[in-house]
């Protein structure tokens, strides 16, 4: 009997025996004709876990993300027995489409109260972030799971910022077709594109149109530091942002640009040769473009984060709609300012040499004398 008790025993020793009580995510080492490898543990899953929870539809998603690169959605899931809704975590695994490359995105369970029932479909919420620039796809997975069918195919793309882009594009073609026009009108009174004029300087007494684009710009800094939605609907935060201040740099470029497309002349008289440089009316004309251009940009991205606040409740839509009113009709109010201002400046600062073929009452003085136009300084818009 002895020796029966005795082989008993060392089976229970041998090293098959001793590998089943191995903690679970431990490497198991298994005996092939004596020489030991070493090979991972099969897939276990926690009492609790999602090792048994798969998509109810395996159909691809394709989302459309907001502008600031998240939406939310909602997915079907099953599970084979009951489970609490804190069980449930989902991961993202994306490439970009654009250059193929891996991208990090991420994907949040919003609250729910209630758990998994079994074998019954629920409907989870979500919300997912992209990984920036153009779309990427890849896979939704279920976090722990072993069902078959624990992945189903996404597609993400980013939306269009719109209206932001329409208030770009708006807003220069009202700035080239005001200066066009006005450029139009002096041409048939007799001012070349190329008569002199006074060099141009930014003066907060009378330069209107871009003491309104400064108080845009501060207006739009302060308005997203405090009230402003954190999910804009017609743009990122950063788009709003960046528009904002590239409107006050079109403005304060004005002056450079009337400089660059001046003239200069060296001076003889005294017997030293002097470099004088003067603007020209073509040059008047370009920089009160740039000057519109901000200007109006400034005016629209005010009008779309007065929408926004409207649209987010953090205004009351009437609030929304009067403020927005008003905005737009300083809008308009500028642009026959501009119109205005561009041609009074023209006339009584430009010298003329052409033909006239316009009656305007505006050009009835008499023509400023090239030296004098020179010598003068005005203010842009």
């Amino acid at each position: 009997m002895k020796p029966v008790v005795l082989a008993l025993l060392a089976s229970l020793l041998t090293p098959a025996a001793q590998s089943q009580i191995i903690p679970t995510g431990s490497l198991m080492t298994i005996i092939n004709g004596g020489a030991g490898t070493l090979s991972p543990p099969p897939l276990s899953v926690p009492l609790g876990g999602a090792g048994n929870i798969r998509f109810a539809k395996l159909d691809p998603i394709k989302i459309t993300l907001r502008p600031d690169q998240t939406a939310s959605t909602f997915v079907d899931v099953i599970s084979d027995d009951d489970k609490p809704a804190a069980s449930l975590q989902f991961y993202l695994n994306l490439t970009r489409t654009s250059d193929s490359e891996p991208c990090k995105g991420t994907v949040v369970t919003l609250p729910a109260a209630l758990g998994l029932q079994k074998n019954t479909s629920r409907s989870i919420p979500i919300e997912i972030t992209g990984c920036g620039g153009g779309g990427a796809t890849g896979f939704l997975g279920v976090l722990g799971s072993a069902s078959p069918g624990k992945e189903i195919p996404i597609a993400l793309e980013r939306a269009s910022s719109g209206w932001l882009t329409f208030a770009l594009y708006l807003s220069i073609a009202l700035a080239i077709v005001i200066a066009g026009y006005t450029g139009v009108i002096v041409t048939r009174h007799g001012h070349r594109l190329t008569d002199a004029i006074g060099g141009a300087s930014w003066d907060f007494g009378s330069s209107w149109a871009s003491n309104i684009t400064v108080f845009g710009t501060g207006f739009s800094f302060l308005i997203q530091l405090t009230i402003f939605p954190d999910k804009p609907a017609f743009g990122s935060r950063t788009e709003y942002a960046f528009l904002a201040a590239f409107a006050t740099a079109l403005v304060g470029f004005a002056p450079a640009v009337q400089r660059m497309m001046g003239q200069t002349d060296i001076d003889n008289s005294s017997g030293v040769p002097v470099a004088t440089n003067h603007g020209l009316v073509v040059g008047f004309l370009t920089a009160s473009a740039f000057t519109m251009w901000g200007a109006y940009l400034q005016i629209a991205v005010a009008i779309l984060i007065i929408c926004e606040l409207g649209k987010a409740a953090t205004l009351n839509m009437p609030i929304a709609v009067v403020v927005g009113l008003c905005v737009l009709l300083a809008g308009v109010g500028l642009m026959v300012y501009c119109w205005r201002t561009i041609l009074t400046t023209i006339a009584a600062n430009a010298s003329r040499t052409g033909e006239v073929k316009g009656a305007l009452k505006t050009f009835s003085a008499a023509p400023v004398q090239p030296a004098v136009a020179m010598a003068r300084q005005i203010s842009v818009l």
